[in-house]
């Protein structure tokens, strides 16, 4: 069962985003255009910011906490909201 967390519902992305869980980085491949990643804690304080270019991506998770948070992934394309857990 995909319950929404704290009234949020993950989307289908029309990009690839792995491994989940994730340790060191993560991936964002496909990503339609220009624009910006950003993770939040489940306090929703934004805790890492990246830009990233079309194409495929890697973000830095390292200095993260283990636990779970939120992806928010902004472009042209659209926003997008993805669960991600970090096991560093």
């Amino acid at each position: 069962i995909d319950a929404p967390v704290s009234g949020v519902q993950e989307q289908d992305l029309p990009f690839d985003v792995y491994p989940n869980p994730a340790s060191g980085e993560f991936f964002v491949n496909n990503f339609p255009s220009e624009g910006e990643v950003a993770v939040y804690d489940l306090s929703g304080n934004r805790r890492l910011a990246q830009q990233v270019s079309a194409g495929d991506n890697s973000i830095g998770i390292g200095t993260l906490q283990d636990g779970m948070y939120f992806v928010d992934f902004q472009s042209n394309g659209g926003s997008f909201r993805h669960k991600l857990i970090i096991k560093n």
